[in-house]
């Protein structure tokens, strides 16, 4: 996975979170906030297939799949 990819997709998703605003009313959570945007961009970034629900299903499937808001 290129650091590149991983920037992008971790960009993106903090933008689509409102991730500073998101901070703003959460400041004391910020470690956890910053561990699901890294979990999120590591599934963007990635390439491979996944298993979910005990079937193989293609990474873009994943990627588009709705990320609950936490």
């Amino acid at each position: 996975m290129r650091t590149e990819e991983m920037d992008g997709c971790r960009g993106q998703i903090q933008e689509n979170i409102g991730y500073d605003l998101l901070l703003l009313d959460h400041p004391y959570d910020m470690e956890e906030i910053d561990g699901y945007v890294e979990l999120m961009a590591e599934t963007c970034a990635i390439r491979r297939a996944y298993r979910v629900t005990g079937e193989e299903t293609p990474a873009e499937a994943v990627r588009q799949r709705p990320i609950p808001f936490l």
